[in-house]
């Protein structure tokens, strides 16, 4: 089985068969590849995790690429129109050569995460339920899997699925808040991408549904990793360097903002 690894975007996989855990390494505007710093921060949060997990015995699958799609569509991490934009007609152009730089550090992070034997069995790529996103998650989602399938990675497109062929966004992946059930969610897609997700797994890759009943032990999880009520999922224990790192975050950003300002 699998423990998947990523933003909030992993909660839309909770109900899937295939997946063991669910374990949430930072929100979408920390865990993307928009700059070399979230780049390392996020390959350090995943390295970190993984290098646990897979101690005991359990595969690997990583999620990517919404908050990296809706940073450069929108310039920001927020979307105004909240979950009026899930009845948006225009699909919105997009940075192409912003999103190829991207790519080009998911096939760094690639390449660092399979040198240390820690590369992910499968990937996730863009799954949103905003269509006016839909066009940018098509493009990198593209990208990703040609990274994946030159470095021999399983990679799976959500929007295949979830997306019509007149490019409309299908009602049933539309899902509702974790925070207000109701209110839509315009940023994750619903439950019913497990399905299709399982359907995948058992068509293009061995991964099953039995799990090692040790791997608790093995992977030290109860003391490595606590649970986050609201997502059903479990998030690292902060270690020596994690903290080093969100200091050292905060810091660059101050300075940034000092030298925006001046």
């Amino acid at each position: 089985m699998l423990a998947l690894l990523g933003d909030s975007h992993t909660r839309s996989y909770k109900v899937s068969s295939y997946v063991a855990v669910r374990i949430f390494l930072a929100q979408g505007q920390k865990n993307n590849f928009k700059s070399t710093l979230n780049f390392t921060l996020t390959t350090i949060r995943y390295l970190s995790a993984a290098k646990k997990l897979k101690k005991g015995g359990l595969r690997l699958g990583f999620i990517i690429g919404e908050p990296d799609v809706r940073w450069v569509t929108y310039g920001n991490w927020f979307i105004a129109k909240g979950e009026n934009v899930l009845v948006s007609e225009p699909r919105l152009h997009f940075d192409r050569q912003a999103l190829d730089r991207l790519a080009g550090r998911f096939k760094l992070f690639m390449v660092i995460t399979g040198f240390l034997k820690h590369s992910p069995s499968v990937v996730i790529g863009c799954g949103t339920p905003n269509p006016e996103m839909v066009p940018a998650g098509q493009y990198f989602n593209d990208k990703l899997s040609q990274v994946c399938e030159d470095v021999g990675c399983l990679f799976f497109d959500p929007q295949k699925f979830s997306v019509s062929d007149n490019g409309a966004v299908k009602k049933k992946f539309i899902g509702y808040s974790v925070f207000d059930s109701a209110q839509k969610d315009h940023t994750h897609l619903s439950t019913e991408i497990s399905h299709y997700f399982g359907h995948f797994l058992s068509e293009h890759y061995c991964v099953g549904t039995g799990l090692p009943v040790d791997w608790r032990e093995k992977s030290d999880f109860s003391n490595s990793f606590i649970e986050v009520h609201n997502f059903e999922t479990y998030k690292p224990v902060d270690s020596g360097i994690s903290r080093f790192f969100k200091k050292l975050n905060r810091a660059f950003r101050a300075l940034l903002r000092i030298v925006t300002k001046s």
